[in-house]
Parts: C-alpha cells; structure tokens; sequence
C-alpha cells in the first residue's frame, strides 16, 4: 500500500469522528461503470458501503434515507484547489485556521465535495488543517496537500514574502532529492512542481528537465506522488518525459493538434486536472467581468478559453485521464458549475461525472478507496434531485451529503 494510500485510510478512520450505519432506499443509483440502476439500495457499515444492488430492501439500520427515486451517486473530488487566503504572515495564518477555516471547509461539504486536494498551500497551514479535520475538531473534506511548490531559483510566481518563504526552490538534482526527501517527512501528500517556460506573460525562471526528473524519481521513491503544473504542449512533454503522471493545466497556450502529446501521455498513464474553466472570466456583483488571478480581463484570456477547452477534447480522444480540478477562488458549489460550464460545450454530463468521480479518484491514487460506489469503498455518497447524467446542472440541486458513512449536510 503507498503511503498516500495510507495516509488516507487513516483519514477515513478518524475524520469525523465515528460513522453511522445507514440505509439509503429507492435510489436511481450511478453505477460503477457509468450506467445507473433505476430503483434500488446502498447499505453502508462502518464507513464503506456493504452493498449496492437493486431493488428494495428492509435491512435494519441506525439511519435509513428514502431517496425517493433521488440519484445517488459517489462524492465529488476536486483534484486542484489552493484553500488557504493570501495570507502575509504567520498571525494572519492563524487567524485564518481559527476563524475562517471551518466555515471554508464544511463550504466545500455544502458544494458537494468529499475529497480536495490542495496543491500548493502554505506547508505549516495546510497540514495543521488537515490534522484538524481528521481529529474531526472540524468538519470538511477529505484534504490531500503538497505544501509549497517545487520553483526554479528566481521564480517570482507568489504574491508576496511569506508566500515566497514557503516555495522550494532548487537548483540542481541533488538539492530537489533533498527537499522532495524533507517535504515527505513532514507528511505531504504530493509534491508539486512547475514548468512555466512559455508563461502568458512571457518566459520565467523555470526547473530544468533533469532537476525535473529527480523530482518525479525522489517523490516515487519516498511514496509520494509528483504533479507538475504545465501550461504548454512543451511543457507538458517534458513533465511527461521527466517522469511525472500526474499534470496541473490542460495546455491552455498553443494546440496539441497534429502533435504527439496525447499519444505519449496516454501511454505514460498521465492524467491531468482539467482547470479548462481557469482563464474564463468569473462575474462580480456588478455584473463586470474579472479573473481571480490577473487584474482585469486582458485579451489573451480570451484565446485561452477556446485553446484550452480543444486540447481537453483531443486529448480525451487520444485516451488520456482528464480529472475535474477547478483552480479558482469561488466558494466551492460556484467553482464546481465554473469548471462545469467551461467543460460542457465539448464533454457530455456522463463525461463530466465520471471526470468528478472515478477519474479524480485515479488522478490521486485512491482509485480503490473513492471515486465509484462500490462494496468495501469509503461511503461517499451524495443525493441529488435531478439526473446529472444528462443535466450536469443538477449537481447544484444537492440532497444528502455523506462523508465517510455519516450525513454531513441534509437539504431535503
């Protein structure tokens, strides 16, 4: 079992505290393989699901749910989100964890969202709020981090000096083998690095491939695993090459089309967190158009939202693993029809779902554990009014939320 794996089972045993036994009945149920099942049952023990099947059932249990012909489904996974704000300092830090962290958290629950990864928090930040949550002193997530990014010396790419206290700059292989060795000890998740050779901004400082190589070997070798922020069709092949399976961005600046990429992706087993929604502008409570990121709405976003959504599509047809990852600031039920309303014009509700669920669960690991409803998974469940299946809309329509065999959020 890898570490991550690990890491979190162990989150599934204590997060919470302990779970409820229940049943839900007469549910439209999505199926492990994508199909449904039109009436039938889960039964969940101790934390995982029992049993999935069809038709009714009169098992006993502590909570019993009518679905009332609701859709069950798994538990929403977003595969890239920074969580904690902007902060400056360490009083600011705390104050963030003290203050806005369980309403940022049980946030992400309401969105539907079971299991987050955060690539790329402030390192001491993110595992004390991942401790709080499996101590269930809050309620939230199951939060997969990486800490701080793995940057070329003279990587401006913070926002200020205690962002850029927390980076790992290396240079050379030797040094990135031992921060990738010291980011491990204390607990992360994933390491993450970033290739940013052909920025919209023009050219920064960016790792080279072999410092790149040692990166993806040492994270292996230390059970962790390597993601890779890529923004070009380059720098998504020398990720590839340098033997990370795991990519941030969908290439959002020149076109894969009549190139190797998805060939050589798919047969390295690379999957990749969609973020397709990240250069379309998000709407502010004056109607005015904005980005979380850059000031304003600058005109080469604009080609970004075309280049970006084809390159999913041909690289989904080529056979690569896209995983739903939204890379915004917007409350999570926002980010989640965000990314969904840039994925949709090119990717079916079906293809959508199944980014959300069993594809995230591939993208972490944790294929095993979440991602599908089937016997022995953990018990992440939601109930939706609505088929999202062919409406992905529905998703905002959201019953039942259950993390870990309990019911953490119920609207009906």
């Amino acid at each position: 079992m890898s570490r991550m794996l690990t890491l979190a089972v162990f989150g599934l045993a204590v997060n919470g505290g302990f779970a409820q036994d229940l049943v839900i009945a007469d549910a439209r149920i999505i199926g492990a393989a994508g199909g449904t099942i039109e009436r039938g049952y889960v039964i969940v023990s101790d934390g995982r699901i029992a049993s999935v099947a069809e038709g009714a059932t009169d098992a006993a249990a502590a909570v019993r749910i009518d679905a009332a012909g609701r859709t069950v489904m798994p538990g929403l996974i977003d595969t890239h989100r920074h969580i904690i704000d902007d902060v400056d300092s360490e009083q600011a830090l705390e104050a963030w964890l003290d203050e806005k962290a369980p309403d940022a958290m049980h946030a992400f629950l309401v969105g539907g969202f079971t299991t987050v990864l955060s690539p790329g928090d402030n390192t001491s930040g993110i595992l004390e709020l991942r401790r709080r949550l499996r101590a269930g002193e809050i309620t939230g997530p199951r939060l997969l981090v990486s800490g701080g990014i793995f940057r070329a010396p003279n990587d401006r790419g913070c926002q200020n000096d205690f962002c850029l206290a927390n980076a790992n700059f290396i240079s050379g292989p030797a040094q990135a083998r031992e921060k990738v060795r010291a980011a491990a000890a204390a607990g992360v998740d994933v390491v993450k690095a970033t290739l940013d050779a052909g920025g919209p901004l023009g050219p920064v400082p960016t790792i080279d491939a072999e410092t790149l190589a040692a990166v993806a070997d040492e994270a292996r070798q230390q059970g962790v695993v390597p993601i890779v922020h890529a923004i070009t069709v380059q720098d998504m092949m020398t990720a590839v090459e340098a033997g990370a399976s795991r990519l941030v961005h969908t290439p959002l600046l020149d076109s894969v089309v009549g190139t190797e990429a998805g060939r050589v992706a798919r047969e390295a087993g690379v999957a990749i967190s969609t973020t397709i929604g990240w250069p379309m502008p998000e709407f502010d409570a004056n109607n005015e158009p904005h980005h979380h990121v850059v000031a304003g709405y600058p005109p080469y976003m604009v080609t970004m939202v075309g280049q970006v959504a084809s390159n999913g599509r041909h690289l989904w047809d080529e056979g690569v693993i896209l995983a739903f990852g939204t890379d915004t600031d917007l409350p999570p039920a926002a980010a989640l029809l965000h990314e969904a309303r840039a994925l949709a014009p090119l990717f079916s509700p079906r293809d959508i779902v199944a980014m959300l669920t069993r594809n995230a669960a591939i993208y972490l690991n944790l294929e095993d554990e979440i991602g599908t409803l089937e016997t022995g998974k953990a018990a992440d469940i939601l109930i939706v009014d609505g088929d999202p299946l062919s409406d992905i809309s529905s998703l905002a329509n959201l019953a039942v939320v259950i993390r870990s065999g309990e019911v953490v959020v119920d609207n009906r």
